[in-house]
């Protein structure tokens, strides 16, 4: 269990493993369509992607979200 705190407020989730965008968009407080468009359009402002093949949707591994999550917070 993983406690975040974004513009909606601070609560506690389980991560899976690898997140999608409804995921990650729920973690920063933005929606899921927000995040797919910075994944095409600013890929710097998200956490780095983790790429499981061509034609695979858009993920992200849980551990490199809690690390950018964290250098985000201490910048």
């Amino acid at each position: 269990m993983h406690t975040f705190s974004n513009s909606t407020g601070s609560h506690t989730v389980a991560l899976p493993q690898y997140l999608d965008a409804h995921d990650l968009a729920s973690l920063l407080g933005v929606t899921p369509a927000t995040i797919v468009r910075r994944a095409r359009l600013a890929p710097w402002t998200l956490p780095p992607r983790a790429y499981l093949g061509p034609n695979f949707p858009l993920r992200w591994r849980r551990a490199d979200v809690l690390r950018w999550l964290s250098d985000q917070s201490a910048t």
